[in-house]
């Protein structure tokens, strides 16, 4: 089984249809309907019913379309921890900025920015307007 060839399952599923999976993937629609063919000859059964309105999941499509959902999971957590390593953001950061600016504009992505980097401690300075 093909890890790209589930993604395009997924966005067949979500988008209901063949075209539409093929234009939010950008592929061509006789790639998508390929692949969708490759994995369930892979499966061995059908995962989608074909109707003239678009493409209604089987049953089995549905029990696939929960694994299928569990194995992005899997890949976007493997794919956010792996490329994380290494890359830890850590030390004391200051930053001068204007008392309006920095309240309003700063402080909450400052907030997001250590929530995602523990070890970083960055000190808002509140500094005069008109500075060079």
């Amino acid at each position: 089984m093909n890890w790209d060839d589930v993604r395009i399952f997924l966005a067949v599923a979500r988008a209901g249809q063949i075209l539409g999976a093929a234009k939010r993937l950008e592929l061509n629609h006789a790639t998508v309907s390929r692949r969708i063919a490759a994995l369930e000859e892979a499966l061995r059964t059908k995962l989608f019913r074909r109707l003239t309105t678009g493409s209604e999941l089987t049953p089995a499509g549905e029990r696939f379309l929960e694994i299928a959902e569990r194995m992005e999971g899997d890949m976007i957590a493997a794919r956010s921890t792996i490329a994380g390593e290494g890359d830890d953001v850590s030390g004391t950061v200051r930053i001068g900025a204007p008392d309006g600016f920095g309240v309003a504009f700063l402080a909450k992505r400052l907030g997001e920015l250590t929530a995602v980097h523990r070890e970083l401690t960055i000190q808002l300075v509140p500094v005069p307007r008109s500075f060079s």
